[in-house]
Formats: C-alpha cells, sequence, structure tokens
C-alpha cells in the first residue's frame, strides 16, 4: 500500500539561497520535515494510526480491505522540486526513520523509506499510467527496493525503469491539449487571432 501526503508550498529563499544551514533544515522541518505538521511528520503519524500494534489502537479506512497489507510504501508529494531533490530527499528519510522508531507498527508491515516526488514528476508519471504501460503501485516498489542507492532522483530512476522495462516514451496529449488551449485564448486575447500552430 501506498501512502501519500500532499504538501504544497515553498521552502522560503532566504533557507534556499543563503548558505545558512540551520535555516535551511528549520525551514525544511516546518513545512515537510519532522514538525507538528510537516509532511514527513503527517506521513509517520497517519502511518502510526492505520497500522498500529494493537488492534483496538488502529485507525479503521472504511471500504478499504487492509488485510493483504505487508508492505507500506509512504510517498511526500511535494510542489517544490527543490524539496524533492537527492540531498533533501535523503535528509526527509532520515526524519522518517527517527520518528517511524518512536511508534509501535504491526510487526507484520513492513515500512519502507519514504519517496519524495515533486509534482512534474507525478506529471510525467501520468500518461503512462493512463495508457496501462506499468501500474503505479509496481513503479513505487521498484523504487523503494533500491532505498537510498546513490541519493538517486524519483526522475532519474524513472529514466532508467523505462529503458530497463522496454518501454518508449508517451507524451501527455491531454496535457498538451489544455496547453493549447491556453495558449489560443492568450493569442486571441492580446494578439486578437487564433495560436498559430508551430
Amino acid at each position: 500500500m501506498a501512502v501519500m501526503e500532499y504538501k504544497g508550498g515553498f521552502l522560503n529563499a532566504s533557507a534556499k539561497y543563503a548558505e545558512n544551514e540551520d535555516e535551511f533544515v528549520r525551514d525544511i522541518d516546518r513545512k515537510f520535515g519532522g514538525q507538528k505538521g510537516g509532511g514527513i511528520e503527517q506521513l509517520v503519524r497517519k502511518i502510526s494510526a492505520v497500522f498500529a500494534d494493537r488492534s483496538v489502537n488502529r485507525r479503521p479506512l472504511t471500504g478499504l480491505d487492509m488485510s493483504g497489507v505487508k508492505i507500506v510504501i509512504p510517498v511526500l508529494v511535494v510542489q517544490d522540486s527543490f524539496v524533492g531533490s537527492e540531498i533533501t530527499a535523503s535528509y526527509l528519510g532520515d526524519v522518517f526513520e527517527t520518528l517511524r522508531r518512536k511508534q509501535i507498527l504491526d510487526p507484520s508491515i513492513t515500512c519502507t523509506s519514504p519517496l519524495v516526488i515533486d509534482i512534474s514528476d507525478v506529471e510525467i508519471l501520468k500518461p503512462f499510467l493512463v495508457k496501462g504501460k506499468f501500474s503505479l503501485t509496481e513503479c513505487l516498489m521498484e523504487r523503494a527496493r533500491m532505498g537510498g542507492v546513490g541519493l538517486l532522483s524519483f526522475r532519474d530512476f524513472f529514466r532508467q525503469y523505462l529503458h530497463d522495462k522496454n518501454v518508449g516514451w508517451v507524451s501527455d496529449d491531454e496535457t498538451m491539449a489544455r496547453f493549447e488551449q491556453i495558449m489560443d485564448r492568450i493569442s486571441r486575447r492580446f494578439f486578437k487571432k487564433p495560436l498559430e500552430a508551430a
């Protein structure tokens, strides 16, 4: 089972570019890390509620049979691509492990290291999933099996995954059609003519 948490927002510019490590760690922990309401903290809290060691402490998920779940893949989907970078994702993985060790989970469940994926990675995945080239669970499991090997970004992993599965590139026709509609509206409004095909 993939357990996903979605976090919008961005790191402060001063945290990204001021070369102040303390400020960077503070901002990432507040929004995406281990502080209350941070993405990783929310993942650990929700996984702990659903997969608590004692059944009386578990939060049931209505309409979902979880009796066959043996592996949990935590996934943090972020808007800020900087947060999905190799170094930041590795740091967030360490924060996850620290918080998870403080919880008592069902011993029959294996919880992988978290995957940190930025929204552009999700957009790249979409046309492959729509066309049935592979399953999302299969793809996430393959990445989770690798752990932190080489601090591989999800995008780099996905490129290799497509190669290994011998899956050719799939364009996102739906998104391109919407983009062209938007550009056509802009062209009509500002230039008083329809968008011309390139």
